[in-house]
């Protein structure tokens, strides 16, 4: 799946490019906007060998919606002679587009969320940002130059997967702290015996629920749970702290972004690694900063927490 990932990160870097070159930093760009194209366009890739076209057409596009419509005329002659043409029929049409619009959904939840606020994040916290960047060079020198071959600006997963320990971090805290699904997921006790939790014994039928957002600011499992500490995930080299060891245990046991067990969101791996290659890429290329220091991301609680706007000031990077 990764030349999929990297063939429309390539078109999204291309266009911040020339936004960059337009405005030359201001007005802001709304890179949730963008975030967006680039998770429907993989998707279309992934699931129907084709991307939408959100990155090329810079927009979406209401034409398919409208195709039928368009045909809706007094003539049984016209409507069998469009069917006869294109091989399809309104409720073939209706079908497709309620897939697409269903899969658009749950990508944009999930992926841009977590793009959204890992950006946002960043740039509220340049320490780490700078941390970031800096582990990213250590493996993907950055030099002067024009930069213009987009395909070997892009950051190789296998670079990523094997040296890049703080921005997977960075990403784990960001699921900690913005869990794409916040509210709690009902699950119904189906043993005969019931099951014990927490102490309490719970009888057969009733349903429970544990929501991400609370847990993950469960103080007795994490240090400053409201602070965001990518740092927290694992060990520094050459200094262990038992301590430590016990936050990170409850880190990888009660951090419950995607859920757990056989119902955990069977897309969440895809997500990970497009997040991973394309953060790792802007990180290099691209110096990002708040509008204000008091600028927040709102999320809007649906089904999935959904980020709002993300304008943020951008430019082209020019310098190691």
């Amino acid at each position: 799946m990764e030349p999929l990932i990297r063939d429309n990160v390539r078109i999204l870097i291309a266009r911040i490019d020339d936004w960059c070159q337009q405005n030359n930093a201001e007005p802001p760009l709304d890179l949730r906007r963008w975030f967006n194209y680039l998770t429907f366009d993989v998707i279309g890739s992934m699931a129907f060998s084709q991307p939408f076209g959100f990155l090329r057409n810079r927009a979406d596009s209401k034409v398919i919606e409208g195709v039928g419509d368009r045909h809706e005329v007094p003539s049984v002659i016209d409507a069998l002679i469009f069917g006869l043409r294109f091989n399809i029929t309104v409720a073939q049409l209706s079908t497709s587009l309620g897939t697409v619009k269903s899969v658009k959904a749950l990508v944009s939840a999930i992926t841009t969320g977590l793009l959204s606020s890992s950006c946002y994040l960043l740039a509220s916290h340049p320490e780490c940002l700078a941390k970031l960047r800096k582990e990213i060079d250590s493996v993907m020198p950055f030099a002067a130059g024009d930069h213009s071959d987009f395909d070997q600006e892009i950051v190789p997963y296998d670079l990523i997967i094997k040296n890049l320990t703080y921005l997977r971090a960075v990403i784990d805290e960001t699921l900690r702290l913005r869990p794409p699904i916040s509210f709690a997921l009902p699950r119904r006790v189906y043993a005969p015996e019931g099951a014990n939790i927490a102490g309490h014994h719970v009888g057969q039928g009733t349903i429970v629920a544990v929501p991400p957002y609370t847990i993950h600011r469960k103080a007795s499992l994490y240090s400053d749970p409201e602070d965001f500490k990518p740092q927290r995930w694992f060990q520094e080299e050459g200094n262990f702290d038992p301590e430590k060891e016990s936050e990170i245990h409850n880190l990888k046991a009660y951090t419950i972004p995607f859920s757990q067990g056989s119902r955990a969101c069977i897309g969440r791996h895809i997500a990970v690694v497009e997040v991973q290659i394309l953060l790792a890429t802007m990180i290099r290329r691209y110096d990002i900063s708040l509008v204000s220091k008091d600028q927040q991301l709102d999320i809007f609680e649906q089904f999935n927490a959904n980020p709002g706007p993300l304008p943020l000031i951008i430019s082209r990077r020019v310098a190691a």
